[in-house]
């Protein structure tokens, strides 16, 4: 491994993707500045270039006399006048894909010339794993266990095979609908050779889809599930517990969010936040490359058409009127 002496050495190596993990009830723009704060403080402490001088020629053309050559320093570029050498508006940082406030887990970030990629890697719609906790009983205006409570209800009725059966009823819904996205019929070779690809996905920005969705842990009132997603939010995800307590007949919000992967990166190649200084930065930039790959920054999967909003209205009013003629 290269042992990094001068600051100028460091920041050339300062460019590329690294992964976080982000604690809760943390903004995202908070962590940015707490990284920037922590990178710049670090190069500050390095050995860094020594201070500009400034050429004075002394003498007078009525001398006839030639002109001396002095080297005297420059003020202007001492560190007590200019400031430090390294400052937060000279690193720039950007996440790949957010998370809320009350989220937890893998974050990925690009730093300097890695913000080229973000745009890329952010269309690339990887798949996302959370383990989302919940309670029974108890509802709130923001869907989380700490907002304000508008309601509690009862939730010994429920069994965990009523809710295996309807994590599996809303998986299936998402995955049919994700193929009405395309416009391929589920049942015909197009829509398999599509998903013989890997996992199929929409191109750009679209609803949230669920891959998978299970219950790891059930004891009554609370509960945990673990769910595979792409295009989520915070909001999402707590809306979605919120619903699954109203469809079994109760009430549920969310104790927990916690994003235990992103694509290829896990909760063991994010830094944790006492790590978030510039030799383990570093260190994660080259370990985030070799996971991507130098042509890895877009994954080589099945992906859907982008949708038009026209389109999309048809393809839901064709859902509905089927589901009412099955219901006739």
């Amino acid at each position: 491994m290269k042992t990094l002496q001068y600051a100028h050495d460091a920041w050339k190596y300062l460019n590329g993707i690294f992964c976080i993990y982000k604690p809760p009830d943390l903004y995202n723009l908070f962590a940015k500045k707490t990284l920037a704060f922590n990178l710049c403080r670090d190069l500050n402490q390095m050995e860094k270039r020594p201070q500009q001088e400034l050429v004075m020629l002394k003498g007078s053309v009525s001398t006839n006399k030639p002109f001396s050559v002095e080297l005297i320093p420059n003020y202007a570029d001492h560190e007590l006048v200019s400031g430090p050498r390294y400052q937060d508006q000279d690193v720039r940082i950007t996440e790949i894909s957010a998370l809320g406030k009350k989220s937890s887990g893998v974050l990925l970030m690009a730093v300097n010339d890695g913000c080229k990629h973000a745009k890329n890697l952010k269309e690339c719609n990887f798949l996302c794993k959370y383990v989302v906790k919940g309670r029974f009983g108890l509802g709130t205006d923001t869907h989380m266990a700490d907002g304000k409570v508008q309601g509690r209800f009862t939730y010994s009725h429920i069994r965990q095979a009523q809710l295996d059966r309807l994590l599996a009823s809303i998986q299936a819904s998402h995955q049919a609908l994700g193929f009405k996205y395309s416009g391929v019929d589920i049942y015909s070779q197009e829509a398999y050779e599509l998903a013989s690809k890997g996992i199929v996905r929409p191109s750009g920005k679209s609803d949230p889809i669920i891959y998978g969705m299970k219950c790891t842990d059930f004891e009554l009132p609370n509960f945990t599930l673990e769910i595979h997603c792409i295009n989520e939010n915070e909001m999402f995800l707590a809306e979605l517990v919120q619903q699954i307590g109203v469809y079994l007949k109760s009430c549920a919000v969310c104790t927990q969010l916690r994003r235990t992967q992103f694509g290829h990166f896990t909760l063991e190649h994010a830094l944790l936040r006492k790590h978030w200084t510039l030799e383990y930065i570093l260190s994660n930039i080259t370990l985030c490359k070799n996971i991507l790959g130098e042509d890895g920054y877009a994954p080589q999967t099945a992906h859907f058409d982008s949708v038009e909003l026209s389109r999309l209205k048809n393809v839901i009013k064709d859902m509905q009127d089927k589901v009412r003629e099955d219901s006739l």
